[in-house]
């Protein structure tokens, strides 16, 4: 899959570039005009930083890049209203610079292959809760974010982890005291921030 990437940055879009190509991915970093190009064949995702268009209202970039191939948004933070004019436009997500290797990884597969993937932390907006250090939480806790991170149920988790529903509800419940997070969104877009922590087996780990 071959992934243009429209970014200001010269050396992050390098850097994207060997990350991407890491994960199996065929990327470049490409000019601005590419979008004024609406022939252009050979491109299975595009990867658009709106700084990158000055000159352009971010829904025009948009509109020109997704009549080109899928678009996957790369902002600097969460924004409520970029994820509403981006996804109007017809981009299909929104990741943000500090997001994990392999977040971002699974944000262009799901993007190229036709789906959406729109960062929970973008409907918390710029008031999205910051995420400590590893630390804070034991590892039962870790692996639990691990999954919700990937969008697993309460009921699914439990069945992974070997424990109990009501024992995850339990460590959702801790997690969201030690790190200060309220509704589900805040929840979610910590989860998709948190250190990895692969998860083990169940074995009664606090």
């Amino acid at each position: 899959m071959r992934i243009a990437i429209v970014d200001e940055w010269p050396v992050f879009a390098l850097g994207l570039t060997q990350v991407l190509s890491e994960s199996g991915f065929q990327a470049f970093p490409t000019s601005p005009r590419m979008l004024q190009d609406s022939g252009r064949d050979g491109v299975d995702g595009i990867m658009l930083a709106p700084e990158a268009v000055p000159e352009l209202p971010i829904h025009e970039a948009v509109t020109k890049a997704a009549a080109i191939a899928p678009v996957l948004l790369l902002t600097q933070r969460p924004d409520a209203d970029v994820r509403q004019v981006g996804r109007a436009s017809g981009a299909r997500g929104i990741v943000h610079r500090g997001v994990r290797v392999e977040v971002l990884s699974e944000a262009v597969r799901t993007v190229v292959r036709g789906g959406e993937f729109f960062d929970p932390c973008d409907a918390v907006g710029e008031d999205a809760p910051a995420v400590p250090g590893s630390a804070v939480l034991s590892l039962r806790e870790r692996e639990v974010i691990w999954h919700i991170a990937r969008g697993k149920t309460n009921q699914q988790i439990a069945r992974i982890l070997k424990i109990s529903p009501h024992t995850v509800d339990t460590y959702i419940r801790r997690v969201r005291s030690k790190l200060g997070v309220g509704n589900k969104a805040e929840l979610a877009c910590v989860a998709l921030r948190y250190p990895a922590t692969e998860p083990t087996t169940g074995r009664g780990l606090n």
